[in-house]
């Protein structure tokens, strides 16, 4: 296993291991659940990164994880736009119209 792998894998399992750490706070609100999910999103890109430049050997395979990749990275934004308003909103507060619709349209 190269340096970059090893690097990759690790950074994989401590993203897992803080979104476990943040579930395991009571109580579970929207911080701690967008925060998990951010974290979830961010170990699958970077496993699906490692294994586009470890495993595949076939283009079509190459082309499988590089979307897979993508699809990740794509979506990464949406939980962290919801930590980000979680963050800004008062704990048991609602957050003002232009924020929800705001969200709602990303």
């Amino acid at each position: 296993m190269t340096l970059t792998s090893s690097v990759m894998l690790a950074a994989a399992l401590a993203t897992l291991a803080l979104g476990a750490v943040a579930l395991l706070q009571r109580p579970r609100g929207r911080l701690q659940w967008s925060f998990a999910l951010g974290m979830g999103i961010f170990a699958a890109e970077v496993a699906a990164s490692h294994i586009l430049l470890t495993w595949p050997e076939a283009p079509e395979d190459r082309l499988y994880w590089l979307q897979i990749t993508h699809a990740a990275g794509t979506l990464l934004p949406v939980p962290w736009a919801f930590f980000v308003a979680a963050l800004g909103c008062p704990a048991g507060g609602r957050q003002p119209l232009v924020l929800r619709v705001g969200l709602g349209l990303l």
